[in-house]
This record gives structure tokens, C-alpha cells and sequence, in this order.
């Protein structure tokens, strides 16, 4: 398997890769979308393809620095490709390439071409395997959350969220502040519904089995830190699918990270979460399995997943009777040509289409889709 590199650079960087890929030991995609959004838009859409991308920050449009960290900020959150930042124009001490480091961007080249060269090389001619971006991946649990996951945790007892460290306000001179330590001063970014002292809700279950729930559950999360909220996963059925993913799943802690996600195993950690976070998504699996349909009901926001098939639509009939106007639809595998029939049918419900997501751990971009689901519950 080749490594898939997609490229936003200038002219002169590009002929460069070209030339270190006579022998297509990589494939390339040059990018040459005009606008940030364009760009995130395009990376997201494909981005379980993608094992590495390189973004110089001189074919950003005027050369805007800000405007690349954040989109690298976003990327880091939605994709699992390896991020490649480079930067010839500036010296390695510069506070513009201490900003992209401080967001936790490994590979920042500021070598000159000679040199650059043999960085990307090194880089690019790696194992794909070894590295972010494949379907699969293996992840391994950190120091601090191993010490945790060793202790054995009484059953039915709430597991409260740690404290966050204390601040030290020492004087620092500006120029010593970088851009991830700046944020730390910031308000937190509102929330899109009406904010509220715990977290909002947003419950996910499935109607029927294999209905695309834990992946929807995914992109919500997604979706929401991608877009600056503070946001965890808690898997309220009793099999949990995402610590599956860890190096060693028998050893899971109750909360543990999976690339900078925040997760919970179990549904006694909700009351805890629902005061650290501004949204909490649960996963509840297969409706039918819910032992308490009471609970489900009384979350903020509640989206069903299903399909069109008849076994699929079948399965509705038991949500249909618990329904009381609250209840959100999610169609997913849907024919464009079956759409128009579907919101025909759903025409008295809330219902939305979801995109295709391949991957857990890569965000579609549809950012539009997720904010008119939240503002369904308005309508």
C-alpha cells in the first residue's frame, strides 16, 4: 500500500515532490482550492484517503499563517492523515512557527530546499502502515490513562471527572505567549442551543442493529469539537464498541482518549461528564435493547438511525408508538432517488440524510448538516 499525499503548495514545492515521485513510491493530489473553506471542505470530504498532507504556508492566500493554523487546528481533529506544515520563509524560532508547533504539529520544516528534500523523503517513502491515516487504527493508551486503567473500579459507582490543573498567571511577555497557551484566556465558545449549567444531550439510537449509530454518533462528536465546543462520547449500551480500538481493551479505563477525543465506557459516567463538557453524545445502540426508554426520551436532542429497506423500516414501528413529536430521524445508505419518497412519508417528522462516512475517526465536513440537526429541535 502507497502512501496518498495531498498537497497545497507553491509551483516550486510541487515540481519538488514531482520530482522525488518519478518512480510513484507515493501517490500526490495537488489541492488548488482558492479559500480555507474550500480546502477543509475538500480534505474532509476525502479524507480517509489521504495518509499525509503537506500545507505550505507560503500557497496559503497571502501568505496568512492565521488562517493555516487554523485549518491545520481543525484537520488534526477530523482527520487521521499525518500533517506536514512547511514553512521556508521563517526562522525555526519564529513566533509563527512556535504558534503551529504549539497545536501539537510534529513535522514543521523550515530547512532550506536541499534539506527540505531529504525531510520529505524520509517522511513520505515511510511504511503508510506505521503511520495515521489507515481504515483501522491501532491506538495506544497514554501514561497517565495506563496508571488508571490497572485499578480496578467498583461496578455501578460514578467516576468523577478529574479537576482541571490550576492556571499560573505569572507576568510572561507577550512575544513568550503562544497561540494555544492565548486560547486558554478565551471564553468558551457558546453553545449552538440555549446554554444551560450541564451539558446538552444528544442521544443516538438505532432502530434495528448495524444502523449506522456508533458512525453518526462519530460525526456529531466531530463535528462538535471541530467547531470549538467542548464535547465527549459516552457509550450508554452495555458493549463498548470504541475502546475496542485501544492497544489493549481489557485494560480500558472508564474515561480514555482515542487522538485527542474524550471518551466514556460506560453509562455511569454521565451525571459526572454532563458537568465538564457543553455536550455530551451518548450512544445507545439498538432502541429495542434500551432497558429504560425513559431515560432516552429526556435527553435534549434524540436522533434515531435507520434506513429504507423494509426489514429496516420495520423496525421503526416500536418508536413510532414511544414518539412524542421530540424525536429526530437520521436516513442513512439512501438512493438520491428515494429521498423525495422518504421526506414524503417523513413528512410529519424531523428527518435529515446522512452522509457517507467511511471511517470513524475521520469527519465528513458537513458542517451544514450537523448545525441544521441541532436547529431542527428549534423548528
Amino acid at each position: 500500500m502507497k502512501n496518498f499525499v495531498a498537497v497545497i503548495a507553491t509551483d516550486e514545492t510541487m515540481q519538488q515532490l514531482q520530482e522525488m515521485n518519478l518512480r510513484g513510491r507515493f501517490d500526490l493530489e495537488r489541492l488548488t482550492e482558492k479559500t480555507i473553506n474550500a480546502l477543509q471542505k475538500k480534505i474532509e470530504k476525502n479524507a480517509t484517503q489521504y495518509t499525509h498532507l503537506i500545507l505550505e504556508v507560503a500557497a496559503i492566500r497571502h501568505s496568512d499563517v492565521g488562517a493555516a493554523i487554523d485549518l491545520l487546528e481543525r484537520l488534526q481533529k477530523t482527520t487521521a492523515a499525518r500533517l506536514i506544515v512547511l514553512m521556508q520563509d521563517y526562522a525555526p524560532d519564529s513566533g509563527a512557527v512556535q504558534d503551529v508547533q504549539s497545536i501539537g504539529i510534529k513535522d514543521v520544516l523550515t530547512d532550506k530546499p536541499l534539506w527540505l528534500r531529504k525531510r520529505l523523503q524520509e517522511i513520505l517513502y515511510e511504511d503508510p502502515m506505521q503511520e495515521a491515516g489507515t481504515s483501522c487504527p491501532s491506538f495506544c493508551i497514554s501514561p497517565e490513562q495506563h496508571e488508571l486503567a490497572v485499578v480496578p473500579e467498583p461496578p455501578g459507582e460514578e467516576h468523577p471527572v478529574p479537576a482541571a490543573p490550576s492556571q499560573s498567571y505569572a507576568k510572561v511577555p507577550p512575544s513568550a505567549i503562544t497561540r494555544q497557551e492565548a486560547k486558554k484566556f478565551l471564553l468558551p465558545k457558546r453553545p449552538i442551543s440555549q446554554p444551560t449549567t450541564n451539558a446538552i444531550t444528544v442521544a443516538f439510537a438505532g432502530a434495528g442493529s448495524r444502523m449506522g449509530t456508533t458512525t453518526q454518533a462519530m460525526q456529531m462528536l466531530l463535528f462538535l469539537v471541530a467547531n470549538g465546543y467542548t464535547a465527549a462520547l459516552i457509550e450508554m449500551s452495555d458493549r463498548s464498541m470504541l475502546s475496542e480500538y485501544l492497544t489493549n481493551p481489557e485494560l480500558c479505563p472508564e474515561h480514555y482518549k482515542i487522538r485527542g477525543l474524550d471518551f466514556y465506557r460506560t453509562r455511569s459516567s454521565l451525571l459526572a461528564a454532563k458537568r465538564q463538557y457543553q455536550y455530551v453524545v451518548l450512544d445507545y445502540g439498538d432502541f429495542e435493547r434500551i432497558p429504560d426508554i425513559t431515560s432516552f426520551m429526556e435527553k435534549d436532542f434524540k436522533i434515531i438511525c435507520t434506513g429504507v429497506k423494509p426489514q429496516e423500516s420495520a423496525k421503526l414501528a416500536p418508536v413510532f408508538e414511544v414518539d412524542d413529536g421530540s424525536l429526530m430521524y437520521c436516513f442513512s445508505f439512501v438512493p438520491p432517488t428515494d429521498a423525495a419518497e422518504v421526506q414524503e412519508l417523513m413528512k410529519s417528522r424531523k428527518i435529515y440524510f446522512a452522509p457517507p462516512a467511511p471511517d470513524y475517526w475521520s469527519y465528513t465536513g458537513e458542517d451544514d448538516t450537523y448545525q441544521k440537526l441541532l436547529d431542527l429541535n428549534e423548528t
